[in-house]
């Protein structure tokens, strides 16, 4: 739970960051077609919902550290976060090299103090719980009260029930929608409104709203997500009207606007359910509509531009060959990697000063600074073990201050117009340096020189502990190739978790302390079906040496003994981090004596579905395919002869051997491009054979309902494969 918590603050801020992006944007292009400014918001929905990226080489930003913080499955031995003593450098000692520099902390003694922070996070914790009941109650409430009021609607035609008690029209429903309008519309207003909300479902507007509420939800705690909701919602009902305008066109504008007058102005039932389609901002509306002109086609390629940039942006990260970077400058920009410095201090000031100058130049010509420091300098941990050389960890700060610095343009720049080293990249960058020709006298590093290793961005997952930088180290030191990459060489376990609706999720287990029978197991990463590698993380104020070292002492003692059996280890972490449901052994395929090279092949996903719409967007040369999710279940594979029991279906009484289980509706989305291979079953035949894109095409628009099989791998299409059901 405390895991789940902490993703979803990370995830809401970096949600923030993007619906600022978006308000700007909005505010830049707010006389163009709002359908660009709803995309935008459907593109932050996504982002909520599907908090992943994938990897390619176009983009050049440097990417953020991926993190993952999360209780120890090992609940006994689990640290609570220790306020750490800073090993605090005055001016002195930084500006004098013959000075001693403290580079490894004693192990803190526990006080009252952990206690208090361990109940204050409890408290919170339970507080985001309780208010995301209470939304989804009060959600659940307001529609019971809505549908029990529709009762008394008559039926109209199609999908259409009028209702003599509303004062306005609106969409109800999920799985089924039905619109309902009032029953005082002349047949000219009926005609409009039918088409406006008929609209809304063709965008399956109804689901993105129920999603958004459940996004709300979520993140009810940041004012930000809220008004996001809102100006979505805004942007909707624009965007709608203006499908509505093309549709009725230009001489239809003023009967529009009446409509919508004449809903504004009426005194029936109000409707409160947060997930109906709400009708204020009335005059933003008419105005909208009155001002409404199809756009020239240089001004819709911009506005296309802009958000395909932005998409691409958001959901991109860096070519990695499997790794995440957290260097946060990788071509060196400050001329520092490798070099060996006396006083390490030079190393900050080098940064400080290439930031103040890129302010500079970055932002108008009369921009007037009003401050300009470096406000802290202060060693965090020492590591051996890794190098040659012990390694020091650093942290650093400053400010650059300005009355204009809001102008900059790439940054994210607090409302007092401070500019911090967090805008480096993503989190707070501590500075790696390996330790050369120094000596070691009572815990203190003497003498010798600094050589620059990298920066680890650190801080984006609350904590700052001993073993999640030490984890970051790892990944510095793996991506600059000065080691292997694994945090724990020797014995692995290659754990692949089939998830129920197809994809696969990657664990690779290491043996932290001790190999062979006798040593324990810990799950050094994982990769989700999209191929993103994450490292599992965890707070303590021990090395992770010393954290695994008193684990491996408990269990030859007799304790946790399931930490000798990969399996059940997998097992646990896919049980504490993707639910209960999830963590089935039959699900799971085990590769013992596995390597780093056989966990870093991206997975390649297989799903059972239904094309719930084959549509190719304005703003793409391919289709998209939204599907339908299903588990298709036989009664021969021993897997889904116990997913049958779950389900309670009896495998000897199948139709033609199969089951087909469809909880849901919400489809996913997936792009055909050029390499997508197409398989269909031509009439008479049982199996399916490779045809063109045109072909496949042609086949579903004449056959719909049937089934089909999508295979991708990192955002890829492979294939889609008509599946024969007898």
């Amino acid at each position: 739970m405390e895991n789940l918590f902490l993703s979803v603050v990370n995830t809401s801020i970096a949600a923030s960051i993007i619906i600022l992006f978006i308000i700007v944007l909005r505010f830049l292009f707010k006389k163009s077609p709002k359908k660009f400014s709803y995309i935008l918001w459907l593109i932050l929905l996504i982002r909520l919902i599907v908090p992943f990226s994938f990897e390619t080489e176009l983009n050049p930003m440097p990417d953020k550290f991926m993190k993952f913080t999360n209780k120890s499955y090992i609940e006994n031995m689990e640290e609570k976060r220790e306020t750490i003593t800073d090993l605090e450098m005055n001016k002195e000692e930084i500006n004098n090299p013959n000075k001693e520099i403290v580079g490894f902390p004693t192990k803190p003694d526990k006080s009252k103090t952990n206690e208090k922070e361990f109940s204050i996070k409890n408290s919170l914790l339970y507080i985001w719980a309780v208010g995301i009941l209470i939304f989804l109650i009060n959600g659940i409430i307001a529609n019971k009260k809505l549908k029990d009021q529709l009762k008394a609607s008559n039926y109209l035609y199609d999908n259409i029930y009028e209702n003599k008690n509303l004062n306005t029209a609106f969409i109800h429903g999920i799985i089924n929608p039905k619109i309902y309008i009032p029953n005082y519309l002349n047949e000219k207003e009926r005609e409009y409104i039918i088409i406006h909300e008929k609209t809304h479902l063709k965008r399956y507007d109804h689901i993105i709203k129920f999603l958004y509420y459940i996004a709300l939800s979520i993140h009810w705690f940041n004012p930000l997500i809220w008004l996001a909701f809102i100006l979505m919602d805004r942007d909707m009902e624009l965007s709608c009207d203006e499908i509505v305008m093309e549709e009725i066109g230009i001489n239809g504008k003023i009967d529009y606007c009446e409509t919508l007058l004449s809903l504004a102005t009426g005194h029936k039932m109000k409707i409160i359910t947060p997930l109906s389609f709400s009708k204020n901002n009335t005059k933003g509306r008419v105005k909208n509509v009155l001002d409404y002109k199809k756009p020239k086609f240089w001004v819709s390629l911009v506005l296309i531009v802009v958000v395909v940039v932005s998409t691409f942006f958001i959901f991109t990260k860096p070519k990695t060959n499997g790794e995440d970077v957290i260097v946060g400058v990788e071509d060196d920009e400050y001329g520092i990697y490798n070099k060996t410095f006396k006083d390490p201090k030079d190393v900050v000031e080098i940064i400080f000063n290439k930031e103040l100058e890129k302010v500079k130049a970055s932002t108008h010509e009369d921009i007037k600074i009003e401050e300009a420091k470096i406000t802290k300098f202060k060693g965090l941990y020492g590591y051996e073990g890794y190098l040659d050389n012990p390694i020091q960890v650093m942290e650093f700060g400053y400010i650059i201050k300005g009355k204009e610095l809001l102008d900059y343009p790439f940054v994210d720049i607090s409302n007092d117009g401070v500019l911090t080293e967090e805008n480096l990249g993503f989190g707070k960058p501590l500075l790696a340096f390996s330790l050369v020709d120094g000596k070691y006298r009572n815990g203190k590093y003497i003498g010798g020189k600094y050589q620059f290793l990298g920066f680890i961005f650190s801080g984006e997952y609350g904590s700052e502990s001993k073993t999640e930088i030490e984890i970051g180290l790892n990944q510095l030191l793996e991506n600059r190739g000065l080691k292997g990459p694994e945090i724990f060489p020797g014995n692995h376990i290659l754990s692949e978790n089939k998830l129920k609706e197809g994809g696969t999720y990657k664990l690779l287990l290491s043996q932290p302390a001790k190999t062979g029978e006798d040593g324990i197991w810990c799950v050094d990463r994982w990769m989700d079906e999209n191929g993103n590698m994450y490292y599992n993380m965890f707070p303590s104020d021990l090395s992770l040496k010393e954290y695994y070292a008193e684990i491996q002492e408990q269990v030859d003692n007799g304790e946790n003994q399931d930490l000798l059996d990969g399996e059940k280890v997998a097992l646990n972490f896919i049980e504490e981090h993707l639910g209960p449901s999830f963590a089935k052994a039959y699900r799971f395929e085990f590769q013992e004596n596995a390597s780093i090279e056989d966990f870093l092949i991206k997975p390649t996903n297989e799903y059972f579905g239904y094309i719930m719409e084959l549509i190719k967007y304005e703003w793409s040369e391919d289709y998209t395919i939204h599907f339908d999710k299903v588990e298709f279940l036989h009664d021969v594979d021993p897997g889904d002869l116990e997913r049958l029991k779950e389900l309670g279906v009896d495998p000897n009484k199948l139709d033609n051997g199969f089951y087909i289980h469809n909880p849901t509706s919400y489809p996913a989305s997936f792009t055909i491009d050029e390499d997508t291979e197409f398989y269909i079953i031509k009439l008479g035949d049982t199996h399916a054979v490779k045809v063109s894109e045109d072909e496949f095409i042609e086949h579903y628009n004449k056959h719909k309902d049937a089934l089909y099989m999508l295979e991708d791998e990192n955002f890829k299409l492979l294939k889609v494969v008509e599946v024969y059901l007898p």
